[in-house]
Parts: structure tokens; sequence; C-alpha cells
């Protein structure tokens, strides 16, 4: 039974004496005393130290764990075994959201996923949504270029064959507004996916002076203030080819038609009086 004598010598010597049962089914546990200081009666002797002079220091104490290594060199990244030689830290465990979000960073080799910045800067420089798109432009590329490649290294004897595949790929090309010259292979050894970029709508609203910057030109397209032909285009991913690219304009109803008009005093009478 504890009496308040035994509980002031113990507060003297630096002892905790832990709560009796009573006081935890009541829950009026006594706060935990400070640690003594060193050479106090009763006070514990750390591992490794002395608290007198010419008393030999108790050994330190191996952890029961794997290799004798400590907990915190266990647990490395959320639980994962750390190497024996690293100077590991106490890492948490993600969470969930973290996960997802750094799904496709490698932490440990940056340079395994650094193949994927010239990529990023194409699809931010040309405000391409889907990534899915560009992947296609590079395999349409890449498709352009291996073909290129077989007709140049066909042989004297299939000299008029290769000519003519040649001029078909070339017209083809120079169609879609990929290249600039129907003269040689040599501009479809050298096509990349930008290309196909350029050839996109709000690429070409830009050429055309339609509007200032991609960012508002893929607003324009989303937004129905933009027309193909007799068709309203909705998609940014449209590629224009170069005979279409004279047909690109308004919309009849479009809001922007109407402040280009104004601005050029172009407008007709009759809009102004409906």
């Amino acid at each position: 039974m504890r009496t308040a004598r035994g509980e002031a010598a113990a507060s003297r010597a630096g002892l905790y004496l832990p709560p009796s049962p009573r006081e935890r089914k009541h829950g009026a546990i006594p706060p935990r005393l400070p640690a003594a200081r060193p050479g106090a009666p009763g006070a514990e002797v750390l591992p490794g130290r002395s608290s007198r002079r010419g008393v030999p220091a108790a050994p330190p104490r191996k952890s029961g764990g794997a290799g004798g290594r400590s907990a915190p060199e266990r647990s490395v990244c959320g639980g994962g075994a750390a190497s024996p030689g690293s100077s590991a830290k106490m890492v948490r465990k993600l969470k969930y959201h973290e996960q997802k979000l750094l799904r496709r960073l490698d932490l440990v080799n940056w340079e395994a996923s650094g193949g994927n910045l010239a990529e990023v800067r194409a699809l931010r420089r040309y405000r391409v949504g889907r990534r899915e798109d560009y992947v296609q432009y590079k395999a349409l590329a890449r498709a352009v270029r291996a073909l290129a490649r077989r007709l140049r290294d066909l042989g004297p004897a299939s000299a008029a064959f290769r000519a003519r595949c040649a001029a078909a790929l070339l017209e083809k090309l120079h169609g879609l507004g990929l290249v600039n010259s129907r003269q040689s292979l040599a501009v479809c050894e050298s096509l990349s996916a930008a290309a196909f970029c350029r050839r996109r709508l709000p690429c070409l609203l830009v050429k055309l002076r339609m509007a200032q910057n991609l960012r508002h030109a893929v607003t324009f397209v989303e937004q129905g203030h933009v027309r193909v032909g007799p068709e309203v285009v909705t998609d940014p991913a449209l590629l224009v080819p170069r005979a279409v690219e004279d047909f690109i304009t308004w919309v009849d109803a479009s809001r922007l038609r109407q402040k280009v008009l104004d601005y050029n005093q172009e407008r007709d009478d009759f809009d102004l009086a409906a």
C-alpha cells in the first residue's frame, strides 16, 4: 500500500512508482517524476557512462533486431529494410494521396524518369491536353522516318519504284503541312512530333493572328467560336491540312466576330438592326 512517506522517499531517490490498481480504475494516475541527477541514490546508470569515478561503465545493450541493428535503421521509408552501412532516418509511411501524386516519380533513380522532360516541355509548349495524342504523334513520325529510310536504302534496280513512292510520300506530307519542301526525302528523315503539334487548330489560330497565345486559342476552340469551313470545331486536337487552312474563321453568331467587325468598322447594318 502506498503512503505519503513512501512517495516522499521515492521522490527524493528519483524513482518512479507505478500507479496502483485503484488509481488505474478511477483514472487518478500520478505524473511521472523527473529523472534524478547522476550520482544520486537510486539513479539509473546510462549505458556507456559511469556515475562515479573508478566505477566501470555498463556495456551498451544490443537490440534483438535483425543483425543487431537498431529500430530506426530497420524502418526506412515506411517499413523497408535499410542497408547495414547506410545512415538511415526514421521516415513515416506515405499516405494514400501522396502515393497517388508520386506514383510516376522515382526517388531512387531520378535518371530513369528524366527521359520524359522533353515530352513534358512539348505538352506545355503546344498546349496538348491529352498525352495520348502526343504519343500517337511520335509513333506517326517514327513510322514516316522508318519508311523514308527504307526507300533510301533501295537498290539501283528499284529506282523507278523508289521515285514513285518518294513522290507520293512527299506529296502526302506536304498536303498535310508537315513538310515545307517536296524535293528530297531528307526532310522526311527529320520529321518529329512537333510538326504534328504545329498543325493543330490552336497553333494555326495563333499563326493567323486570330488569338494572342495558345491558351486563348484553346479556350476559343473549346467554347465553339471557331469553324473550319461550314463545321464548328470544338476539339483542339484537330489537324488542319494545308488546303483547309484558308477556311478557318469565326462562327457567325460569335461575340468575338462581332468585336472584330466593330473594331475594323466592317459590321453590316443588318447585323446592327438585328
